[in-house]
């Protein structure tokens, strides 16, 4: 089962667990004394029976919700640590500026020496980051299979407007009857493989929007029970019959 699907499959579980618990809130889990919690904090999901602890009855699971990041903000922020764009009003800050050369040239102090280095290692580290960002990104839009699409487009547009010049040309230099009925025949035909072949790949590419949000952290699902599996069911009080009625003689 892949990361996304257990991710999914948590997640539908544990709303329809606290659905349940809200529509009957003495629901517990079976061998438990307290009802059951749904805790929902920033970053996370918590099911647990009610009790404190490692015990059974204590967490069931808690799923740690992914962090997503919006592509081109991020991107933008990685470029401009690369390139040293940016202002500062740290004195000290020298992360902006690309002086590698410059300490290998002159001499200045340690401390100073110390800034840049740490500077240009601040500066491999977001360009690293930023070919991660890239990768992930283009995975998740598929941009090669989209590249692909686009060239196949291109080329289908370049193969049938040399095709259709070359008919036309033909069509205006033939004195044959019978050759220019077919020439017109295959003239058509070029417009209908158009309309099957072509415009379906253009609509394609037009109604396919880019996902511009980026899973920066994956999520996780972290089980240590499985008490909630079974509850424990109260049993129904006994209805009470209807005291009879009697007639006086």
């Amino acid at each position: 089962m892949s990361d996304n699907k257990r991710y999914t499959d948590a997640l539908i579980e544990f709303h329809k667990e606290r659905l349940s618990s809200l529509s009957n809130p003495t629901m517990k889990c079976e061998g438990c004394q307290n009802p059951r919690q749904f805790v929902s904090h920033q970053d996370k999901l918590i099911f647990t029976c009610g009790s404190q602890g490692s015990g059974k009855c204590g967490v069931q699971y808690e799923i740690t919700v992914p962090h997503y990041t919006y592509f081109p903000q991020e991107y933008n922020v990685l470029s401009q640590c690369i390139y040293g764009h940016g202002y500062s009003d740290d004195i000290d800050d020298v992360s902006r500026y690309a002086v590698e050369t410059a300490i290998q040239t002159f001499e200045f102090s340690k401390p100073f020496q110390e800034s840049v280095k740490e500077a240009s290692e601040y500066r491999k580290h977001c360009d690293t980051e930023r070919e991660k960002l890239v990768q992930q990104y283009q995975k998740l839009n598929k941009e090669e299979s989209r590249i692909q699409q686009v060239h196949d487009v291109s080329r289908i547009r370049n193969t049938n407007a040399t095709k259709r010049l070359k008919l036309q040309k033909m069509m205006k230099e033939t004195d044959d009857p019978m050759q220019l009925s077919q020439l017109r025949k295959d003239y058509v035909d070029l417009f209908v493989n158009e309309r099957e072949e072509l415009y379906p790949k253009i609509d394609e590419l037009t109604n396919d929007v880019s996902d511009d949000y980026v899973v920066i952290k994956q999520a996780t699902i972290d089980v240590s029970n499985d008490t909630y599996k079974k509850t424990e069911k109260k049993k129904r009080k006994p209805r009470k019959k209807p005291p009879q009625v009697t007639t006086g003689s």
